[in-house]
């Protein structure tokens, strides 16, 4: 369970954090790890200050996670296929 929390708060954090302003151009930013904001919908987004959007920490630790499973699912695949 330590290496789940670690992989969600850590890796997955990390990579949401650096990939969702990018895929978005800038209309989805990630909550800081130490906010206590609420009032986030039940898909873990609430509108900003500047209209954008703002991802939950603990939703953009799983989607941060993603790539990362789809990497290995492809690589998994990749080593059996050749």
């Amino acid at each position: 369970m330590l290496f789940l929390n670690f992989l969600l708060a850590v890796v997955g954090y990390t990579t949401a954090k650096v990939t969702l302003p990018i895929i978005s151009l800038g209309t989805v930013q990630v909550q800081t790890a130490d906010s206590q904001e609420d009032g986030f919908n039940w898909l873990g987004f609430k509108r900003s200050a500047d209209n954008g959007l703002l991802c939950h920490t603990s939703v953009a630790g799983c989607l941060g996670l993603i790539p990362w499973i789809a990497l290995i699912i492809f690589g998994l695949w990749r080593s059996r296929a050749g």
